[in-house]
């Protein structure tokens, strides 16, 4: 089984959106998108900002709330 930030990442490749536009459009650093990608949890400022930026991450790719979770 994919981790979710493999699943975000393959997503976001093909969907040929760059992790420059992800950041612009949803305002999360793009060293935090890499780490989210990577499953890097310990490069992100804690938990409570990990699901919130993988929620904006995934809605920009237009995943529903309930593939999330």
């Amino acid at each position: 089984m994919q981790s979710l930030g493999m699943r975000l990442r393959q997503d976001r490749e093909k969907q040929r959106v760059s992790l420059a536009n992800i950041a612009d459009a949803t305002l999360i650093k793009t060293s935090y998108l890499e780490a989210i990608e990577a499953d890097d949890l310990a490069a992100l400022p804690g938990q409570y900002f990990y699901r919130a930026f993988v929620r904006q991450y995934a809605t920009h790719l237009g995943w529903s709330p309930a593939a999330i979770d």
